[in-house]
């Protein structure tokens, strides 16, 4: 599912929304569109099923633009795309 709200303000505040087929540790992370890393947004333990991860694009001083979302475990990842506009 995409970003709560898409775009993302000025705030750079938001929601990922997903669902989770294991529990376990996961990592979220920013990506521009040429697959360059940009940070790191969360990092830990996620129950399976449903869940809403908040986030804050703020700290990475990134432009406004398209990027993705890769959360990701050990074995599986997810990706969202989700534009930000400061």
């Amino acid at each position: 599912r995409q970003t709560e709200p898409n775009p993302i303000g000025a705030e750079g505040k938001a929601i990922l929304p997903a669902t989770l087929a294991n529990s376990g540790k996961y990592t979220l992370e920013v990506y521009n569109l040429t697959g360059k890393r940009l940070g790191e947004l969360f990092s830990g333990d996620l129950p399976s099923g449903d869940i809403r991860i908040p986030f804050d694009l703020k700290p990475l001083n990134i432009p406004s633009g398209m990027y993705t979302l890769r959360l990701s475990n050990s074995k599986l990842t997810q990706e969202r795309a989700f534009i930000f506009h400061p």
